[in-house]
Order: structure tokens, then sequence, then C-alpha cells
């Protein structure tokens, strides 16, 4: 029952942090009341359970260092019981190499990555584990590296559609970090073109600004004009859209300097 509250509260939110504290020590009591103790138990797996939730619930929230300590809690004290390979084993490493990108550290996100690639994933997590990994060879600008692990995907019998396209997408992201040509980039988000869709269109808005040429800009549409976009889902409420708006707002010299700074500390009073 604590298990499960705690992970509605991952789901719907609600609880306040000293209250998640207070479940978790409820749960540990049990546990242990059950003879049940971490490491060595074949139910230590319980203990880990508690702290993989509780870690989400912290990524969630932007909490990127706790949840990464909740994590490697969770794995620590489930010990032995959850093998190698397992379900659970493929997940805590992909989710502790998404917190190690999320904290910059690209370099230890790329070995779990490169460790849960290696394990034979399933489809789910083999396309999170394949292109993040991509990911981080850019990030880290071993572009050759990065080139030649698409090339090796493209004849993988476990890619998808939805990897082929995140695949055609890095490809346009190392042409933009090795050469600045923002083109094919530019063309693909598009109407009617693959990456027609609202993080593609975002993620090409943010490499157009990074980019010294002020010829992307020219060819590249308002934020402002999405949501009047036909084709489009588009959440108003998501973050990174509202971050992006606030963003090319602050460009705009029409709109008064105060009402761009208020903007500006919404967006980081935003508790997510």
């Amino acid at each position: 029952m604590i298990i499960n509250a705690l992970a509605f509260n991952e789901r719907n939110g609600g609880f306040k942090e000293q209250e998640t504290k207070t479940l978790v020590q409820i749960a540990y009591g049990v546990l242990q009341a059950n003879g049940i103790s971490t490491f060595t138990s074949k139910f230590a797996y319980l203990y880990g359970d508690i702290h993989r939730i509780r870690s989400n619930t912290l990524f969630r929230s932007g909490d990127f260092w706790k949840s990464s300590w909740d994590l490697q809690i969770a794995v620590e004290m489930s010990g032995n019981s959850e093998a190698s390979g397992s379900m659970k084993h493929l997940f805590d490493l992909i989710a502790m190499g998404t917190r190690s990108m999320r904290l910059g550290h690209c370099l230890a996100a790329a070995e779990y990555f490169k460790t849960a690639d290696s394990l034979g994933c399933v489809a789910e997590f083999f396309e999170i584990a394949r292109n993040q990994r991509i990911r981080c060879l850019r990030l880290q600008n071993h572009f050759e590296d990065a080139s030649r692990l698409i090339e090796a995907s493209k004849s993988d019998d476990r890619i998808t559609s939805k990897l082929n396209l995140l695949l055609e997408w890095e490809t346009k992201c190392l042409a933009a970090s090795m050469k600045g040509d923002l083109s094919e980039m530019v063309k693909s988000t598009r109407r009617a073109e693959p990456h027609y869709t609202v993080p593609f269109i975002l993620e090409a808005y943010l490499w157009m600004l990074a980019s010294a040429g002020e010829r992307w800009q020219e060819q590249f549409p308002k934020i402002s004009s999405l949501p009047r976009r036909q084709g489009l889902t588009l959440d108003r409420s998501d973050l990174t859209f509202q971050v992006v708006s606030v963003i090319e707002d602050i460009q705009d010299a029409s709109i008064p300097i105060l009402s761009r700074l208020s903007q500006v500390e919404s967006i980081l009073d935003d508790p997510h």
C-alpha cells in the first residue's frame, strides 16, 4: 500500500516532501518488522522499489542531484536480488544515464547507455539507450564515433521507425555541430517533413539561436505562431515551450524591457 501511495504521488503529485519522507520511513519499518534486510534478502528489491519511485518523483520536479542519489541507493539496497540484464537492471542503467546527462556528465552517461545497449535490450530500452549514447558522443565532440554508431544502427534488427527518425535527427545535429550547417535541420522541421513536430521545432530553434549565421533566423518561423500552425500538437503548459517562448520574447525590442524581465523571472520561479 505504501509503495502504491508513493507511485501515485510520482504520477499525480500532491504529497509534501516531509510526507514522502514519512512514508519511506514507515515502509522501512514494515520491511524490517518482517525480517526483510537490505542487500542480502531475496526481497531486498522492495527497498530498491521505494527509492526508484522517489528518484522518479525528484527527477520530474527537476531535482536531478537528489534523484541520482536516490537511484544509487535503490541499486545498492537491492543487492543481488536484481539479476544483470533484468528489466529493472536495464531500467536502472538507462535512468542513471539520463540523470548523468542532465547533470552534464556525458562521459559517465555514455557508459551507462553503452552497457544497457550491450545487454541486448528489448526494443523500448534499445531505442533510448542507442539514441542517448549517440547524443552523448556528439556532445563530447566524438563526431566520427557518433556517425559510425548511426550507420551501424541502421542495419540492426532492433531498429524501429521511431529510432530511425531520431537517428535522422542526430545526423542533422552532427552536420550542425561539425559544419555549422542547419539547412537540412531547418528543412526537416517544415510542414509535411518528417520532423514537423513541436519538440524538434523547438530544438531546431535553439540550434538556430546558437549559430552565428543570421540567415537561419530569416528562414525560421516565430515560436509564438506554433499554436496556430496546422498539423502540430502543442501543450501550452509544456515547460520547454514556455522557456523557448520567453527566449524569443526577450529578443523582441518592441516589448517593453520590464515586461521581458518579468517573463524571465516567472520562468525562473517555476518549481519545475
